[in-house]
């Protein structure tokens, strides 16, 4: 917090009449007969400023002041000695302040016996600026302007006699320029955007932007746009100037500070090496390079895809390989993701896949090993979200159930990595038994067909045998 100033309103600050010092004024005042007219009070150019405390008088018989406010500090007060022609305005901020305000906005009017014509000088007697120091408070020396009131023909007035005096000048409020709109930040040789928008003029128009890029004091591009685009070669910070000119001609300024920084190039995306396949709680090393355009030092992250933390190495030297140990807990497909950091700029990501205890049946899913004992348990579907039956063969072929509905749907050989449809409405499995038992039936009714004809044979033997003995005996 700075500490308030104590002001005085007897001592009188030096004037030095020069083009740099700090400027007190007051505007020139315009008074129709009969109405009013108002005038700034202002200080212009001033830097560090905490309090300000000015003395102004007038002729009491020509104007009368009815009324002091709008001031840019936090607290202005103000004593109007209307009888002698006097207003003291004392104004004082929390903060440091610097560029141009307005110390009281004064509203004139006619005295009772002034005539259209009568003007009198709106003097500074007296002012005096202190710094915003919080001890031993130092003066800001200061050049003074004293403006004019005139007592004008109003419209309501036309027939009054105005003496052949011509009509008076209106008062020309100066615009406010403001480039705080603009791009405050920025790389070597990259177009940075300025833009003076917040300008205003509050009686007319805005005609003229310039803008001085280097603080040399020669304004480099002018346009009647509110916008402009430069770019600087140097890393620096630069002070650049918007300079406005108003309809009437009048100027204003502001100053914006840019930063302009040489753009960092992010690492190269790394190469990544490592096993693509494994078991499970079995650990594998897996290794990253990646090199900086700036040769910064450039730091690695390892995302494992699965519930542990990311592992994030020190800072190493560009193109210095950085290895890292895994091991997962469970069956899965997993992919590894790092990145090259070079304390400003992430690389691009490299993935490399990983296949723990599981083996691609080409684009339908994996076939997982739960017990990492070489034969596979189970299949995940891609179709379904879900793990279904699986059924090794013989031959080593698998039966894969893919849609969970208790029918084979594929036979995939995992050495020659083929899969094909099982293309019966029953599974391979019961086809096979359902086969056997056919043949088994089929061979049971031909043993059955041969005993009957041996029998049948048999009998037809021992028939015919009887028949022959009976003839015997009849012949005898």
């Amino acid at each position: 917090m700075i500490l308030l100033l104590a002001m005085s309103l007897v001592a009188v600050a030096p004037i030095i009449n020069s083009e740099n010092t700090t400027v007190v004024s007051m505007d020139k005042v315009n008074i129709p007969k009969g109405g009013s007219d108002w005038g700034l009070l202002t200080v212009s150019d001033v830097s560090n400023l905490g309090s300000c405390d000015v003395t102004l008088s007038w002729d009491p018989d020509v104007v009368t002041v009815t009324d002091v406010n709008d001031s840019d500090f936090d607290s202005m007060e103000y004593y109007v000695d209307d009888t002698a022609g006097v207003l003291s305005a004392d104004a004082f901020s929390y903060d440091t302040m610097s560029g141009d305000f307005t110390i009281a906005k004064v509203t004139f009017e006619p005295a009772s016996g002034a005539s259209v014509g009568d003007e009198c000088d709106l003097e500074i007697i007296n002012s005096q600026l202190l710094t915003a120091e919080s001890s031993d408070p130092s003066e800001i020396y200061h050049d003074r302007q004293n403006g004019t009131a005139i007592i004008t023909k109003s419209s309501s007035d036309d027939d009054d006699d105005d003496g052949g005096l011509p009509p008076a000048e209106p008062t020309n409020i100066p615009p406010v320029a403001n480039a705080s709109a603009s791009q405050t930040s920025g790389f070597v040789g990259e177009s940075i955007n300025f833009d003076g928008s917040l300008s205003a003029d509050s009686d007319g128009t805005i005609d003229l932007y310039e803008w001085d890029w280097d603080d040399d004091g020669a304004y480099d591009a002018s346009s009647a746009s509110i916008s402009a685009t430069h770019s600087f070669n140097a890393a620096d910070t630069y002070a650049v100037t918007l300079r406005v000119t108003d309809d009437g001609g009048i100027t204003d300024e502001d100053t914006v500070d840019v930063v302009i920084t040489i753009a960092n190039n992010p690492p190269t995306k790394p190469t990544v090496n490592g096993p693509t396949t494994g078991n499970k709680n079995t650990a594998y090393d897996y290794t990253a390079v990646s090199t900086d355009a700036d040769d910064d030092t450039i730091q690695y992250t390892f995302n494992w895809d699965d519930s542990s933390a990311n592992t994030v190495t020190d800072f190493l030297s560009s193109g210095t390989a950085a290895t890292q140990t895994h091991n997962w807990a469970a069956p899965g497909i997993y992919e590894i993701s790092v990145k090259a950091y070079d304390n400003e700029t992430d690389s691009a990501a490299t993935k490399l896949t990983v296949l723990i205890d599981t083996h691609w049946v080409k684009d339908i899913g994996y076939l997982i090993d739960d017990d990492s004992d070489g034969n596979y348990d189970a299949f995940y579907s891609n179709s379904t979200k879900n793990q279904t039956d699986i059924n090794k063969q013989d031959d080593s072929t698998y039966l894969i159930d893919n849609d969970g509905d208790g029918d084979w749907d594929y036979v995939y050989n995992i050495k020659a990595g083929i899969f094909t449809e099982c293309t019966s409405e029953k599974t391979s499995e019961n086809n096979a038994i359902w086969y056997a038992l056919g043949v088994g039936i089929l061979l049971a009714i031909i043993v059955l067909i041969i005993i009957f004809l041996v029998v049948n044979v048999k009998r037809k033997t021992i028939k015919s045998k009887t028949k022959i003995q009976a003839k015997k005996k009849i012949k005898k």
